[in-house]
């Protein structure tokens, strides 16, 4: 269940969560990282192209979703080291 840091407020069970340290993954969930990897991605890199003033209305959604991508990353390179159908936890 949510614990005291958890973001997720009035969130019954955040089962999918990967803040969760509870969250277990396996490698066939490695497309769908990288899928939200790429997602991110793509919405960072248009809003890098914004310019400095516009930018920054939009400043904590980009470190939002700057901290979500190093999350994905660190995911997406824990899976990618297995060799099995083997349960990591997050």
């Amino acid at each position: 269940m949510n614990g005291s840091d958890c973001s997720l407020k009035s969130v019954a069970e955040p089962l999918s969560c990967i803040n969760c340290h509870g969250y277990v993954t396996t490698n066939q969930n490695l497309p769908f990282w990288k899928g939200l990897l790429e997602d991110i991605t793509v919405k960072l890199s248009k809003m890098y192209q914004l310019p400095i003033d516009r930018r920054e209305k939009y400043e904590n959604l980009i470190l939002n979703l700057e901290k979500k991508r190093n999350q994905l990353i660190e995911i997406i390179e824990k899976i990618s080291l297995l060799e099995s159908n083997t349960l990591i936890l997050v």
